[in-house]
């Protein structure tokens, strides 16, 4: 109904802003929801319509601020690019990486000489970006061991490796 509908999209708006990661995940929430259950078919895209002119209201005031600060448009924050680099950059043991939590991305995200926040941002989402296409099995491997050792009911820093690689590998599985 319409009160679900603002709420989900206050809800999202709350998690974009919050954890920027989330602006990646609307489109698929937004496509699980055409395809779900609940609604009418006749109602569900205006409630789905609600739902992101509710995220873009509440998100607006972040976006006229970076838009002025930096001269672009970011809809949440400058923070996203270096972070999807951090964790999904070239390596030569990814895996390991994941499992002792030391990302090493190099160059490591942060300030770019010659750009301001957002163009760093970009920098780095691009370079993400790149690396996803050009190693797409790596990067849903990743995912996946970050997924199962998110989900792991194993505390992360048990010094019982064979316990934590077994915990892992069938949340990996489940996940």
């Amino acid at each position: 109904g319409w009160r679900q509908a603002v709420f989900a999209g206050a809800l999202a708006a709350a998690a974009c802003l919050s954890r920027s990661p989330a602006l990646y995940a609307l489109p698929v929430m937004l496509a699980a929801g055409i395809a779900g259950r609940g609604a009418e078919r006749a109602r569900r895209p205006v409630l789905l319509l609600t739902l992101v002119a509710v995220a873009v209201v509440l998100m607006a005031p972040w976006t006229v601020r970076n838009a002025v600060r930096f001269g672009a448009v970011v809809p949440t924050d400058t923070k996203a690019g270096g972070n999807l680099w951090l964790f999904n950059h070239p390596s030569p043991h990814p895996l390991r990486e994941i499992w002792r939590d030391a990302p090493d991305a190099h160059p490591p995200p942060g300030p770019v000489p010659g750009l301001n926040e957002a163009g760093a941002e970009r920098h780095f989402r691009g370079r993400a970006f790149a690396y996803m296409r050009e190693r797409p099995l790596t990067v849903v491997g990743s995912a996946a061991l970050r997924l199962g050792l998110f989900f792991a009911p194993v505390p992360r820093y048990w010094r019982l490796p064979v316990l934590k690689a077994a915990v892992a590998a069938y949340y990996v599985a489940v996940t």
